[in-house]
């Protein structure tokens, strides 16, 4: 395969050095997540892609297929940084349907780019619409880059979690943290790409393809570029200088030289074409002799006597003639021959074919060309006269072209003679607008002769300098002017490609030596110094590489350990001298710390004697003897409760329980049994009741209490649950066991209505009443009825 180097091939070669270096890179700083992980792979995959394009823009007969294989392979870098992008932070937490919406969506672009490449080189389905497949890859990409640069500024604004209250693209452009700056660099560098690339897609569609070519390739470069150095500047730290500075060095120095291959490129097209344009006003000769042929430049020689018009039939370019001798040729006579249009004349023996040349070489019919453009399209003006001759054959092409955008005018003769010889002749040939420097094209501007079949190796040769010379035996000769073109202009391309080599050479071997010698050691040697003075060593001296700004900057370094330990020799004479001062008044604290510190013990159990007092006084104010709360303090509380029920509009009981013969007990076992028996209610009372519920002392043998958020039934439940218990067995005295039992009087405050302290004492004494009536060891819930029966 043969390749010549073009502007663009300088980008692709660019674009590739710097990705590999930056794979490299990743490599060897890797950390060991899943997003290095795709991140050197996304990039080795640029670098494939960087490969794939040089071999597109260099290649005369694989453009078309190098340039779908390099977005194809760009597609998939993209798919694989959208993963770099869903693993780069917590996304899960801040979007994880997004996310994965973005990711399957880019992942489903790189399938379908693959299979439609596939489709595309394997040419499975010969159809047209197989050409619109490079452009349809094209769109995934402005699509993937479209969805990568949404993530990214999404990413950033998540990130950014610090004044959410402000509008995201406040927060797109003031980030908090290093995740959210990196975010907002990806962010930006992907919008940068995807912005040249609408621009490179708007000028490729309005014809500016050479300019859309130059901003895709050195846009994609930068891009890329600036995105590992985003990441770089906020997550890496060891060697992260180093690799900036070599790869932008890099990078501006390729951008140079690319610059400079695409703007020289007109110019080294104009010296070529000033130099070696194609043929006019002269003539060749080729004599035959046996098998080879000796092929010499003669003096000028356009025979004027050129004959008659040759009338092509309606829609063919090709025709036959018959002549007036034998023209030897390719190892048989022929008396007729085929004279195309395009400039050639060939020789067969099915008279009947329809002689089509789809390219030249490589045809099976012997073929002699005086110029052969393979896609021009001759127009009606063009003219082919043949003067057939007994001791000559003269064929004359008047050729114009067809093509507006194609300034081509050609005049050429070709004379065969019987003993085989022939002659070219190139009288008026202008196809100087018709050589493109910047994209290679599968075309051919051929003259010269092919042999056939049996010719599988001709020759090529520049016949304006290299002759005279001898054919090989049964080979054919020929020259392709657009191939000596882009041979001319690959080696001017070349310099500057090795250049470009050069560059990245000494580079890699003298930055690195450079840089470590002249920046890394004197830092190094500085950062050293530092850490000696932290430790708190000022003696530390460093001893300058060079007297440069960093060797005086380890000047000033010296000069200030120098300033430092004068200025603490001084603080510590003085700090010697507080050290005596603070010695005598810390002994004279001393001795008034330890007097102090007597006072305060002694205070100290005055005070938690009087907190015991105050805390006992406080408890007798709300409680009595038998540790419940005493009447007053027990009404306060349930005023309290009554407005809370009020408020939020919640239920409220109060229950009244008296023992039942409590005199009875007092007159036959005596007081100290009565109380004692007050004691064992009020201590099952206390332990059976629910946390929330309140228990005190209305009157000598009355409890009351206070059930918060308890409907009058619910009240009487816990009310009857309480007199069971007190009932079950009897309680031990110290005069024996005495069976207990307790009546209980409940009211319901009501949700309507006034509620005071008063009604509800009076309600909840008609409910036990009530109870006693009914022959005690009973529960009454107060109703309405119960004022009907005392009246």
């Amino acid at each position: 395969m043969d390749l010549y180097l073009t502007p663009a091939s300088i980008s692709y070669i660019a674009q590739t050095i710097i990705f590999l270096g930056i794979t490299v890179f990743i490599i060897l700083m890797n950390n060991g997540t899943k997003a290095n992980f795709w991140l050197g792979g996304s990039y080795s995959i640029m670098v494939a892609a960087g490969l794939a394009g040089f071999i597109g823009v260099s290649s005369l007969k694989y453009q078309n297929e190098g340039m779908l294989i390099h977005d194809t392979f760009l597609v998939i870098g993209l798919a694989l940084l959208t993963q770099f992008a869903y693993n780069f932070s917590a996304v899960k937490s801040i979007g994880e349907k997004q996310a994965k919406i973005i990711l399957w969506i880019n992942n489903l672009f790189s399938i379908s780019a693959i299979i439609l490449s596939g489709f595309y080189l394997m040419k499975f389905i010969q159809h047209p619409i197989m050409d619109l497949i490079p452009i349809i890859i094209q769109v995934f990409l402005v699509l993937e880059i479209t969805w990568l640069m949404v993530f990214f500024i999404f990413l950033t604004i998540k990130l950014s979690t610090l004044e959410t209250n402000k509008s995201w693209l406040y927060r797109f452009f003031h980030p908090q943290g290093r995740l959210a700056i990196a975010a907002q660099g990806f962010g930006l560098t992907s919008f940068g790409l995807w912005f040249f690339w609408m621009i490179s897609i708007m000028l490729s569609v309005n014809g500016y393809n050479t300019i859309s070519f130059f901003i895709f390739t050195l846009a994609t470069t930068w891009a890329l570029t600036f995105f590992i150095l985003a990441l770089i500047d906020q997550t890496i730290r060891r060697g992260s200088f180093f690799f900036k500075f070599i790869i932008t060095i890099l990078l501006t120095t390729f951008t140079g030289i690319s610059a400079a291959s695409w703007l020289t490129a007109p110019a080294n097209t104009a010296n070529y074409l000033a130099m070696f344009s194609t043929p006019n006003q002269r003539t060749y000769n080729f004599e035959q002799n046996n098998a080879v042929y000796n092929i010499t430049n003669s003096e000028f020689n356009y025979l004027d006597d050129i004959g008659d018009e040759i009338e092509y039939p309606s829609g063919e370019i090709t025709t036959k003639q018959e002549i007036l001798m034998t023209f030897p040729f390719s190892g048989k006579n022929w008396k007729s021959i085929f004279i195309n249009k395009k400039g050639f004349v060939a020789f067969s023996d099915d008279n009947s074919m329809e002689f089509r040349f789809l390219s030249l070489p490589g045809n099976q019919n012997p073929i002699i060309t005086t110029l052969y453009i393979q896609d021009l399209i001759p127009s009606d003006n063009s003219k082919v006269f043949i003067n057939a001759l007994d001791d000559k054959t003269i064929i004359t092409w008047i050729l114009v072209s067809d093509q507006p955008d194609k300034n081509i005018r050609i005049n050429t003769q070709l004379v065969l003679f019987p003993e085989g010889s022939f002659q070219i002749t190139f009288k008026d040939v202008h196809l100087n607008m018709y050589y493109d420097p910047y994209i290679p094209k599968e075309i051919q501007q051929v003259s010269g002769f092919f042999l056939g079949s049996n010719d599988n190796f001709p020759t090529r040769v520049r016949f304006n300098s290299q002759l005279p010379l001898t054919s090989i035996e049964w080979n054919g000769v020929f020259q392709d002017y657009y191939v000596d073109f882009r041979n001319d202009l690959h080696w001017s391309i070349a310099i500057q490609f090795i250049a470009m080599l050069l560059v990245a050479v000494l580079m890699l071997l003298l930055y690195p030596f450079f840089i470590n010698n002249s920046l890394v050691k004197p830092i190094r040697t500085i950062r050293n110094g530092i850490a000696h003075v932290i430790r708190g060593d000022l003696t530390t001296t460093l001893e300058p590489r060079y007297s440069d700004d960093l060797g005086q900057t380890t000047y000033e370094f010296n000069q200030m350990t120098r300033s430092l330990q004068e200025k603490y020799q001084g603080y510590d004479k003085r700090i010697l001298e507080l050290e005596e001062k603070l010695t005598i008044r810390t002994i004279e604290l001393k001795q008034a710390m330890d007097k102090l510190s007597s006072e305060i013990s002694i205070r100290k159990k005055l005070k938690n004697h009087l907190d015991k007092l105050i805390q006992k006084y406080r408890k007798l104010e709300i409680t009595d003897e038998l540790g419940c709360y005493n009447r007053a303090q027990l009404l306060d509380i349930l005023e309290d409760e009554i407005k809370r029920a009020k408020r939020y509009n919640t239920t409220l009981s109060f229950v009244v329980v008296d023992p039942d013969y409590l005199r009875m007990i007092n007159e036959t076992f005596g007081f100290s049994t009565g109380n004692e028996v007050l004691n064992i209610l009020v201590k099952l009372l206390m332990n059976n009741i629910r946390e929330t519920d309140i228990l005190g002392r209305i009157g000598g043998e009355e409890f009351a209490i206070i059930m918060p958020l308890t409907s009058g039934k619910d009240a009487v439940i816990g009310a009857d649950r309480l007199r069971n218990l007190i009932g079950a067995k009897p309680v031990e005295t110290n005069k024996g066991q005495i069976r207990l039992s307790a009546s209980f009087g409940v009211v319901e405050i009501t949700k309507e209505g006034i509620a005071s302290i008063d009604l509800l004492l009076h309600q909840v004494n008609l409910a036990l009443e009530n109870a006693k009536k009914l022959g005690r060891n009973q529960t009454v819930l107060y109703s309405a009825s119960l004022e009907k029966k005392t009246t």
